[in-house]
């Protein structure tokens, strides 16, 4: 078996992540499923996305290849932000080469069967230029493969639809109204 097989793959989103010196991860807006943009900016607000992969022991001295990346599901492509220097647009894709190592805990020993975690975070404290209802995916792959519970869902609020002006006018262009009864001649 491969490493992508025995993974155990958690991904969140959040407002703000921290991790301290011992790993933990503290999040503020865990598991959110709806933001807003600025409309002056055109920005999200402030997202952190976070992913977790354990492996099992029997890895430990290997590595593996990590690709994040960030899907507008409702276009069915990969988001494309502008990259510095030259503000060029390219695909939202954090890849990187993750070794398998055992936490380093002076004078104590990890029991037998500990998963060995690796952790990876991204923050965009300005917020990501996103477009308003529009659905999007962080989605997870371990060398080159995917499996569907490793990625976080979430929308974009849009404003709420305005009036419609033109088209089919009167009652009887609403399907669910009947039409009137033809005047009766006298």
């Amino acid at each position: 078996m491969a490493i992508y097989d025995d993974a155990s793959v958690t991904v969140f989103v959040a407002d703000h992540i921290a991790i301290d010196a011992a790993q933990k991860i503290t999040a503020l807006g865990a598991g959110f499923l709806l933001t807003g943009l600025d409309p002056q900016t055109g920005l999200s607000a402030p997202q952190h996305v976070a992913v977790l992969i354990d492996v099992p022991a029997k890895y430990v001295g290997q590595q593996f290849a990590l690709s994040l990346e960030l899907r507008d599901e409702t276009v069915g492509q990969l988001v494309q932000v502008p990259m510095p220097p030259t503000g060029q647009l390219d695909a939202l894709r954090v890849q990187q080469i993750v070794p398998v190592n055992p936490p380093q805990v002076v004078g104590a020993v990890l029991p037998d069967g500990t998963p060995i975690r690796s952790q990876v975070m991204l923050g965009f404290p300005t917020g990501l230029p996103l477009i308003a209802s529009h659905r999007y995916v962080w989605r997870v792959e371990i060398d080159g493969q995917h499996c569907p519970g490793w990625k976080a869902v979430f929308s974009v609020l849009g404003p709420p639809p305005g009036p419609v002006f033109g088209g089919l006018a009167g009652p009887a262009a609403i399907p669910s109204i009947a039409p009137p009864p033809p005047p009766s001649e006298q």
